[in-house]
């Protein structure tokens, strides 16, 4: 479905409601940094065929530089993409083929890792202000495309458009990636398609301003917060900060959906992803190496450690 089209009075548009909620658990990651885990893990209760091509959501969130001043040394990644999103702090990343960045407040970056990538992520210390806010995402390749070159696509905070209600500034969307409106985010993904948007909305405010895909697994992870999801209001589900909420998806080709949201009493802040599932492939991982097949996984072990990244 081109999403060009989205005005058209020929499509067809459905309302996404909600298939199941799941809480955020604390755990730690890198070496030793505290996170919550919204998606990734099965104490969560969503099952990763239920969120394909997504495969783990990540939140760094700390007034504290000993949560995450540890980082994420040298470490590999084979078979699927990561984007990072910095809304406090700055991150150093650099890799094995001599790529070095510095991401900043309101910047992100979409690394397909691909055939393989070594890199580290390091926090930079700020000895004035400590806070760190960041969130990492991590998104499936398909088969056909898990030993492509690795790529980059970074981006500063003046690259991401931000829109704002113009007519009672109830809303900001900033988009990363996918089309809202009219309006296009930087990050381009040609193989899953995907949205990603960071929305605030004001306190008890509706807002039905997001058009997805029919074809798209979608969910929401809200960090601040609080608010109602999916329609039509009879059946929209209160969702929580820290929480996630996964869209059912009828998977129509020739059909767009709308989401729902009401803010609660202190507003909300939440980020939306959705991306076109990954069908008939198995997911086997290893840590940092997401294939398809055992075998395939004891090759990315054996080229790594052999340097064959």
């Amino acid at each position: 479905m081109l999403m060009n089209n989205y005005k058209s009075s020929d499509i067809k548009m459905n309302e996404r409601i909600i298939g199941k909620i799941s809480t955020s658990i604390n755990t730690t990651d890198g070496e030793g940094v505290k996170i919550k885990r919204s998606i990734g893990s099965g104490e969560i209760g969503i099952r990763n065929d239920e969120l394909s091509p997504f495969l783990l959501l990540d939140e760094i969130r700390s007034n504290e530089s000993s949560d995450y001043m540890s980082g994420f040394p040298t470490h590999p990644h084979r078979g699927f993409i990561t984007v990072t999103y910095m809304l406090k702090g700055e991150m150093r990343h650099t890799d094995n083929r001599g790529n070095q960045g510095l991401l900043k407040e309101g910047s992100a970056q979409f690394m397909v890792a691909g055939r393989g990538i070594v890199h580290s992520e390091m926090p930079i210390r700020n000895y004035i202000d400590q806070s760190f806010f960041a969130f990492q995402l991590w998104i499936n390749l398909p088969s056909a495309k898990k030993m492509i070159d690795p790529s980059y696509q970074d981006y500063d905070s003046t690259e991401i458009p931000t829109i704002i209600d113009k007519h009672f500034n109830d809303y900001t969307v900033k988009v990363l990636a996918g089309q809202f409106k009219d309006t296009f985010g930087p990050i381009v993904d040609e193989n899953l398609k995907t949205f990603f948007f960071d929305i605030e909305l004001k306190p008890n405010t509706k807002f039905t301003d997001i058009i997805i895909p029919s074809t798209h697994n979608a969910f929401v992870y809200v960090y601040n917060g609080n608010g109602k999801f999916g329609g039509p209001t009879c059946r929209s589900k209160f969702v929580k900060i820290n929480q996630v909420a996964l869209f059912l998806n009828n998977g129509d080709e020739n059909s767009l959906d709308t989401i729902q949201v009401e803010a609660g009493s202190d507003g909300v802040k939440f980020l939306l992803l959705a991306a076109l599932p990954i069908h008939n492939e198995k997911v086997v991982q290893y840590g940092p190496f997401v294939m398809n097949s055992d075998a395939e996984i004891k090759k990315a072990i054996l080229d790594f450690r052999t340097n064959n990244f």
